[in-house]
C-alpha cells in the first residue's frame, strides 16, 4: 500500500515513522514517511487506527521531525482511522 501524509495545512509530513493499529480481524502494518512525505506500508484491507510512533533510534532530524507531530498522533486512537481498500492508494491528512 502506498501512500501520502500531510498535516491540516497541506504541508507533507516527512521523516517520521507512521503505524497502522487493526480495528478488525487484520495484522498491524508500519512504514517510514520519505522526506517528500511518501510512504509503503503492507496492510490488508480494513478500518485502521494511524497513528505516528517515536522512533528510539531516530537521527536528531528524525526526532526533530517527530517533534511536529501532534501529541494527539502519537498513539493509536478510533479517533484518527482510515479505511484501506485493495489497490487503492492511501492519503492520511491530520485534522
Amino acid at each position: 500500500m502506498n501512500g501520502k501524509a500531510f498535516f491540516a495545512d497541506g504541508t507533507p509530513i516527512t521523516n517520521v515513522q507512521i503505524s497502522f493499529q487493526p480495528m478488525d480481524d487484520v495484522p498491524a502494518g508500519s512504514g517510514k514517511i520519505s522526506d517528500k512525505g511518501d510512504f509503503t506500508a503492507k496492510l490488508a484491507p480494513g478500518k485502521y487506527a494511524v497513528y505516528f510512533p517515536q522512533n528510539d533510534k531516530a537521527t536528531p532530524a528524525e526526532a526533530a521531525a517527530y517533534e511536529k507531530i501532534p501529541a494527539n498522533y502519537r498513539a493509536a486512537s478510533k479517533d484518527f482511522t482510515v479505511d484501506v481498500k485493495s489497490g487503492s492508494a492511501l492519503e492520511i491528512k491530520l485534522k
